[in-house]
């Protein structure tokens, strides 16, 4: 049986790299002088041509925000080079964002960033972080994560809160130093202490997994929610989440709606996916495949690998969408290529079956290959099937039963109703009808027909477990009412010749 994929329940923001300049706090320039009403901007304008750089600075931001004036970026970087000139630090850095951009002027990422080192060379916090985001992602210099450490790190120990996040994704994810979960949860932790949002986001991760800090789903919710309050479109589409499972709050669809709303119109590829899921299940909202495909078409157009995923599923199934095959495959690959086993798994199915290509049963298997081996566990249970036929691989009912338990250890209920089929036979595995029978027993109990009909016939047959008619008649009856034909004619056979009366 082939499984609907289950939405991977969190995209932690650890897995998403951050856009460090879209991180600096909204207000950041207003607030670097004792904040925005420190001078009225007649004052402003006049300390400003006086020569005095703080009020140069000031000036600037109350040009580049249009506070008491209308929004100039010409003038505002006009008077971040006078302050800059004079040496102060946050006029460096604040001319050199605007090089680095291209607001108010020509884009100059070198120039940028001769400026941003001169303000980190005074120390200033907002410069170091900005000189770590540049080594970082290579804007502007080459990229290198030792030399973008160093300068998050000495950010964050002055107490920069978009620093201290990009410190603790340094430990989280091992890059340029061992990685240590412990570490980079203290740096969220302060990073979030000081309100910023990327910082809560990161730290609600950690709570929420228990990963660096012990686990805290309550906590977890009130960072997401701190997050979400602010803006971040990714705590807004977890915040939802949390909404909809009732995990750290009270079950409320009404705020798991708002929240993935709220997400999506800042167009979030995550809230794209995660709404798009709720209308396609009809959770929370009214089932609507057609609109569940509108946004996973949002999210894919994004690149997001869950986005193209989910729209290959509806291509392939026809749900919301005229049936493509051809266009599901695309997008299955385009998806595999970033990662993701289920979509590897998806084309794995679609080699084995012919769907959207010719059938091709290596392709299928080099392809379910990749999906087990990245822990995808319908994949290890298709593995076996190969295996075991010797459809695309040399035939092995040994490996196929390893595959079996692989998937039936993770709670495949496919998988484990295959594997007492080879222990009931002999297959790959010394027979012991006892192992086959609790195999069976597993996947009955999980709701596999399939493993409910062959519970009812070891009862019936007494293999494995002692001979009862009353319980073969019960596995017989749950498979019939999932419309098993078989279970329903021994099921029948059972009454009329044995009879409950006779147990």
């Amino acid at each position: 049986m082939k499984p609907v994929w289950p939405l991977l329940a969190f995209l932690l923001a650890g897995l998403v790299p951050p856009d460090a300049r879209a991180d600096l706090p909204p207000d950041g320039a207003l607030q670097g002088i004792d904040g925005p009403a420190k001078y009225a901007f007649e004052d402003a304008q006049r300390d400003a041509k006086s020569g005095d750089s703080e009020a140069q600075v000031h000036l600037g931001t109350l040009y580049e925000h249009g506070v008491g004036v209308e929004p100039d970026l010409e003038q505002a970087a006009f008077w971040y080079l006078q302050a800059a000139e004079q040496g102060n630090a946050l006029g460096q850095v604040y001319y050199g964002e605007m090089l680095a951009t291209g607001l108010g002027m020509d884009r100059d990422l070198a120039q940028a960033i001769e400026w941003v080192q001169r303000a980190a060379a005074q120390g200033e916090p907002r410069a170091q972080f900005d000189l770590g985001t540049a080594y970082e992602f290579g804007d502007g210099v080459e990229p290198d994560p030792v030399k973008a450490f160093d300068w998050y790190r000495q950010a964050a120990t002055s107490g920069y809160a978009p620093a201290q996040a990009s410190l603790g994704w340094f430990y989280e994810s091992g890059t340029a130093v061992p990685e240590d979960h412990e570490t980079a949860a203290l740096w969220y932790r302060r990073s979030a202490g000081q309100d910023f949002s990327r910082g809560q986001l990161r730290y609600a991760g950690m709570l929420y997994y228990g990963d660096g800090v012990e686990q805290d789903i309550p906590a977890a919710f009130r960072m997401f929610q701190a997050a979400a309050e602010q803006g971040d479109s990714l705590a807004q589409a977890n915040l939802g989440i949390m909404y909809r499972d009732g995990e750290g709050v009270a079950q409320d669809y009404a705020q798991m709606r708002y929240w993935f709303e709220q997400s999506v119109e800042q167009g979030e590829a995550y809230g794209q996916v995660q709404l798009g899921v709720a209308y396609l299940n009809g959770e929370g909202v009214t089932k609507d495949p057609a609109r569940a495909a509108e946004l996973f078409l949002l999210a894919a157009d994004q690149g997001d690998e869950l986005g193209l995923l989910y729209l290959g599923l509806m291509l392939e199934r026809g749900q919301g969408v005229e049936p493509d095959l051809a266009r599901a495959m695309e997008y299955f690959v385009q998806s595999a290529d970033m990662g993701v086993p289920e979509a590897m798994a998806e084309i794995g199915h679609m080699y084995e079956n012919g769907y959207g290509v010719e059938r091709n049963y290596a392709q299928a298997f080099a392809w379910y290959s990749r999906a087990a081996e990245a822990g995808q566990v319908w994949a290890m249970y298709a593995l076996g099937n190969l295996y075991q036929s010797g459809l695309g691989v040399e035939q092995s009912d040994l490996l196929a039963v390893d595959w079996y338990r692989s998937a039936a250890e993770l709670g495949d209920p496919d998988a484990m109703n295959s594997l007492g089929l080879m222990y009931r036979d002999g297959l790959g595995v010394a027979r012991n009808d006892m192992l086959a029978a609790r195999w069976f027993l597993k996947a009955a109990d999980l709701g596999n027909v399939e493993a409910q009909l062959n519970m009812g016939w070891m009862y019936q047959t007494g293999r494995g477990v002692a001979q009862s008619d009353k319980m073969a008649m019960q596995y017989y009856e749950k498979a019939a009412g999932q419309g098993n034909e078989t279970a329903q004619g021994n099921l029948t056979y059972l009454q009329q010749v044995n009879g409950l009366a006779q147990e």
